[in-house]
C-alpha cells in the first residue's frame, strides 16, 4: 500500500489574518520617499502568514494497479525462466561476442560462457585467429608498358574486435577489394625489373599502405605474398 502526504494550508492563517487586519501581502508603498535609499518590494510577505502543514491524507492505491502490476511481475519471471536454455552461449577461446542490448553497445563478451537475452540482445561472434585470402591473378600494364599478370595471398586478423563490427559493414569484402585496388595502383608504377628484383620490398610496401587503412577497421595486415 503506497502513502502520500498532502499538504494543505490551514485555517488559522486566514483567522488570523482576519482578526489582525493583516494579509498576505504587504502593500504599502514600495518607496519611502524619505530617503533616496530606503526601497521596500511591494510584494513583501506579511508575519501573519504560517506555512505550515495542517493535515495529512493517506492514499491506497487501487486494487486494479495492484493486480496488474502483480501479472507484469509474474509474467516477467515466466519468461526469463523459459527462454534461459536458448539464452547460454559458449564462446571457445579465439572468439568474442559484440552484443547489442536494444541497440546500444555493450562490453566485449568472452570466452567462456555467456547469457543472450532473447528478444532484447542481438549479437555477433568474431573470430580472432588469422585468416588468408587470395586476390586473383589480375592483367594490367605496368610503368615501362608491359603487360603483366600478378596475384596476392594476403593475411590478416582482427586486433580491435568492436571497431571491426562498428566500423564497417563486412571487412572481410572490404579486405579483398582494398587489396586488389592497391596492388594494381603500386604495381602500375614499376617495370620489369623492379618486379623481379624488388619483389620482396614491394610486398612489404603493399602491406604497409594496406595497414594504413585497415586500422581504422579493427584489421591488422600481417602478410602480403605476390
Amino acid at each position: 500500500m503506497a502513502a502520500f502526504k498532502y499538504n494543505r494550508l490551514g485555517d488559522r492563517r486566514q483567522e488570523s489574518l482576519d482578526s489582525e487586519g493583516g494579509s498576505a501581502f504587504d502593500y504599502n508603498s514600495a518607496f519611502d520617499y524619505n530617503s533616496t535609499f530606503n526601497f521596500e518590494s511591494a510584494f513583501a510577505y506579511s508575519k501573519n502568514y504560517y506555512p505550515q502543514i495542517m493535515e495529512e491524507r493517506t492514499f491506497n492505491e487501487p486494487l486494479a494497479a495492484k493486480i496488474c502490476s502483480y501479472i507484469l511481475i509474474v509474467f516477467n519471471y515466466i519468461l526469463v525462466i523459459f527462454t534461459f536454455p536458448f539464452s547460454i552461449k559458449t564462446l571457445k577461446t579465439f572468439e568474442r561476442a559484440v552484443v547489442y542490448r536494444i541497440g546500444r553497445l555493450q562490453p566485449l563478451k568472452g570466452p567462456g560462457t555467456i547469457i543472450i537475452l532473447p528478444l532484447i540482445d542481438r549479437w555477433q561472434k568474431v573470430d580472432l585467429r588469422t585468416k588468408a585470402f587470395n586476390v586473383p591473378p589480375q592483367q594490367f600494364l605496368i610503368g615501362d608498358g608491359a603487360g603483366i599478370s600478378v596475384g596476392a595471398t594476403i593475411y590478416y586478423r582482427i586486433v580491435d574486435v568492436k571497431r571491426s563490427v562498428n566500423s564497417i559493414q563486412d571487412f572481410n569484402h572490404s579486405t579483398r577489394v582494398l587489396g586488389h585496388s592497391l596492388m594494381v595502383k603500386l604495381l602500375a608504377t614499376k617495370t620489369t625489373q623492379q618486379l623481379e628484383t624488388e619483389k620482396a620490398h614491394i610486398s612489404e610496401q603493399l602491406l604497409e599502405d594496406m595497414n594504413v587503412v585497415t586500422q581504422m577497421w579493427g584489421v591488422e595486415i600481417s602478410r602480403v605474398d605476390l
